[in-house]
């Protein structure tokens, strides 16, 4: 969070106070995480994003293509297919949000012409680069939350609220996230993944513009610090209007090119 004297924050708390007050009251935590997930209900999307990866002074380049649904806000649906590097290629990845049982997650392995269910703590293994909840943009529950509080704050000069949560389920991500969220489009700007009091993964939004009405993460970065991991992801193409099929993220999907 950047520091200002009293003097200099002024107009940012002024701003902060317009933004809270445009819905006519203060949420409280549970409505801000409600906002926040539910920001792209009833939304879909097609996109086409880069991952640059950095690693023990390395950089890896990878492409994939990226659809979202959410069949009218209750499930979520994410599928994932590696474009580039060459040794990725047509590898996928299948996410099923389920309500009341444990999550969906589904693998294609080109290599081995088969597609296998997989636990989430492997579906989350780095050779994604980032964390499954990002590839929907920060949509993805994919590890139950309790909000336990919330406060006015700012983020880069943007009203923002901070938001903390407590993880219901154990986890090798996270005990506590803590997430700056726009005031205005409910887009986690900030994302801080702890354990033990530890930050374990940071996402920051570099660039969120609007395409087709809406608000979207154009450029984030995410930093594992125990790690020294840094993975730059650019979305280089979206589309929030072409329909996509309802029997689209099946097993079979996957496996088709």
């Amino acid at each position: 969070m950047r520091r200002t004297t009293p003097l200099l924050a002024l107009p940012i708390l002024f701003a902060s106070a317009l933004a809270f007050a445009a819905d006519g009251h203060s949420r409280s935590a549970a409505e801000v995480q409600s906002s926040r997930y539910g920001r792209l209900d009833g939304k879909h999307f097609t996109a086409e994003v880069e991952m640059q990866i950095e690693r023990d002074g390395r950089r890896e380049d990878r492409r994939l293509l990226v659809w979202r649904d959410d069949e009218g806000g209750s499930h979520e649906r994410i599928l994932a297919r590696f474009v580039a590097p060459a040794d990725l290629k047509d590898f996928g990845l299948l996410f099923l949000e389920n309500e009341n049982r444990p999550n969906d997650y589904f693998v294609h392995q080109p290599e081995l012409a088969r597609v296998r269910r997989v636990s989430e703590s492997v579906a989350s293994q780095d050779i994604y680069g980032v964390d499954l909840d990002f590839l929907g943009f920060g949509v993805a529950q994919s590890v139950r939350c309790e909000a336990t509080g919330v406060e006015h704050s700012d983020f880069e000069g943007r009203p923002a609220y901070r938001l903390t949560e407590r993880a219901l389920d154990s986890n090798q991500r996270f005990d506590e996230r803590v997430t700056w969220i726009d005031a205005t489009s409910f887009v986690p700007v900030r994302t801080e993944h702890r354990r033990g009091g530890k930050p374990m993964l940071i996402a920051q939004v570099r660039r969120l513009e609007t395409i087709q009405g809406v608000a979207t993460p154009m450029e984030s970065v995410f930093e594992r610090p125990a790690a020294a991991e840094r993975v730059t992801m650019i979305v280089r193409r979206i589309d929030y209007e072409t329909p996509i099929a309802r029997d689209f993220f099946s097993t079979l999907a996957l496996i088709k090119r």
